[in-house]
């Protein structure tokens, strides 16, 4: 699986969202990613960060750009009309 980036927003007493990037494979348990940026945030200087899972915003950015599938062109078409 491929590493991704994650964004994951808490909340915090003084009424801001604090944001996080994390860095995790794309198939990683969101709770880990939760944890990992309230970790974070519970050892920087700002105030405290709410500590429940549902009160998080986490969402996965940067994924990679991935060419769109084309559909077969159709060989009924008599030649030399489109």
């Amino acid at each position: 699986m491929e590493s991704g980036c994650w964004l994951v927003a808490l909340p915090s007493i003084d009424g801001r969202e604090y944001v996080y990037r994390v860095y995790a494979p794309g198939d990683a348990l969101l709770a880990d990613l939760f944890w990992e940026a309230w970790h974070c945030h519970d050892e920087g200087p700002f105030p405290r960060a709410s500590d429940l899972f549902d009160a998080a915003v986490i969402r996965r950015v940067g994924l990679p750009y991935r060419e769109p599938v084309r559909e077969p062109e159709s060989r009924e078409r008599e030649p030399g009309t489109s």
